[in-house]
């Protein structure tokens, strides 16, 4: 605190403390060295080492080390030719394999006798039903169900028929399973052993095909149906309409047919509003009804 009886060269003392801590600092610039220097310093290293200029460098080991390049290059550019060209036949056989389909059939057995384990036919129908999907999982073509207490009826003479067979049960509850979901009403009647069958989930098979899919194989059944020509049976695939094959077949066959390019053509111009004949179809397997 300054007083009225403080002194002119105290004031004045102060003003000049005050002026010192305002002044702002002002930055020294360096200054530039000259072109010599800095090109001295460009071509030596921290150490003071003369760095290799490129000016400097031999002719026959910048040619060598371009025919280096270049060798480096095309063997790069051969494994990459040779990589797809590898790809290309691997892809290819996996598609000739697809078409093909393998050369042999997986087939697994099961005792029916798995299933007096559960206690309700609800839990019974739901076993069957996860030993169907673990089938189509690891693609098994074929499901043998057998009879595991059959040499103990051998003794006692002819075997005792019982009220509910596991093994028959099972077997139908895999039949129903396999049946694409358009047919089963035509090929499995009412029965007590799938009066639980809504409680099976669907397998969604390759062959379980919807009205929209399009493949070049479909199962169908024989309806009974009169045909004007003297040969042939309609078909019933799970299509709008029923369709023609060349073999009279007896109603209530299950059968397997190829669809030809005017068929799928025709599926085409049926979208459209177009009235055609009726689909023809060639049979390539058929079975006996259930």
């Amino acid at each position: 605190m300054i007083s009225s009886e403080s002194s002119d060269e105290e004031l004045t003392t102060l003003h000049q403390a005050a002026v010192a801590i305002v002044k702002p600092v002002r930055k020294v610039k360096k200054a530039k060295k000259p072109a010599s220097e800095a090109s001295a310093d460009a071509t030596t290293d921290v150490t003071g080492k003369k760095r290799p200029s490129d000016d400097s460098t031999d002719p026959e080991e910048a040619q060598k080390i371009k025919r280096e390049a270049r060798k480096k290059r095309k063997a790069e550019e051969k494994a990459a030719r040779e990589a797809a060209k590898k790809q290309q036949q691997q892809e290819q056989l996996d598609n000739e394999r697809a078409a093909k389909g393998r050369g042999y059939t997986l087939s697994m057995a099961i005792p029916g006798s798995i299933l007096d384990n559960a206690q309700t036919k609800e839990l019974k129908t739901y076993l069957a039903g996860q030993v169907a999907r673990a089938a189509v999982i690891f693609q098994v073509d074929e499901i043998v169900v057998f009879d595991d207490q059959l040499g103990n009826n051998v003794s006692t003479g002819a075997p005792k028929k019982r009220a509910h067979d596991c093994h028959v049960f099972m077997a139908r509850i895999l039949q129903y399973l396999e049946t694409p979901q358009y047919l089963r009403r035509a090929l499995f009647p009412m029965h007590s052993d799938l009066s639980c069958a809504g409680l099976l989930n669907p397998l969604d098979c390759p062959h379980h095909l919807r009205a929209q899919e399009w493949s070049v194989y479909r199962e169908g059944v024989v309806t009974d149906r009169p045909l004007k020509e003297k040969e042939g049976s309609h078909v019933y695939v799970g299509l709008q309409r029923e369709v023609v094959v060349d073999k009279r077949i007896q109603p209530g066959i299950r059968v397997t047919v190829k669809i030809d390019e005017a068929s799928k053509d025709f599926k085409k111009k049926s979208k459209c509003g177009l009235l055609h004949d009726l689909i023809r179809f060639k049979l390539i397997f058929s079975c006996s009804g259930r």
